[in-house]
């Protein structure tokens, strides 16, 4: 599979590819740590700046996943669109694109949720 690199007439290389699954395989030890210590946090102002890195986060992947999308469909012979593309090819960068999109709807709830975080953090501040 190429690289996003494709779409300007370039190839992968091994080392990008490894580095592909290398940091696939941290992002998914990463997230098991906020699983492990969510339950365990109560400070608001914790959770409120590890929701800000949690969104970026979330944004960053999904940027990602679109451009490997249209890496594929461009590497493939079809067109950024997914146009022309043979039918796996197609289904990959489908899925792809509904991944961005399932990552990108967390956006507005963060947001608001980050606004939340805030006030309670000052509520916590004024209290003690």
């Amino acid at each position: 599979m190429t690289s996003i690199r494709s779409m300007n007439g370039n190839h992968s290389t091994p080392q990008d590819q490894q580095a592909l699954k290398a940091g696939a395989h941290q992002l998914q030890q990463a997230a098991g740590k906020v699983l492990k210590h969510a339950c365990a946090a109560e400070d608001a102002e914790t959770l409120g700046v590890a929701l800000a890195h949690i969104e970026e986060a979330l944004d960053r992947l999904s940027v990602g996943m679109l451009q490997a999308a249209n890496a594929v469909a461009v590497s493939h012979g079809g067109s950024a669109d997914g146009s022309r593309l043979e039918p796996s090819a197609d289904a990959l960068c489908f899925h792809l694109r509904r991944t961005a999109e399932r990552l990108r709807e967390p956006q507005l709830t963060c947001q608001s949720s980050r606004f939340w975080t805030r006030r309670l953090a000052a509520t916590a501040r004024r209290a003690a």
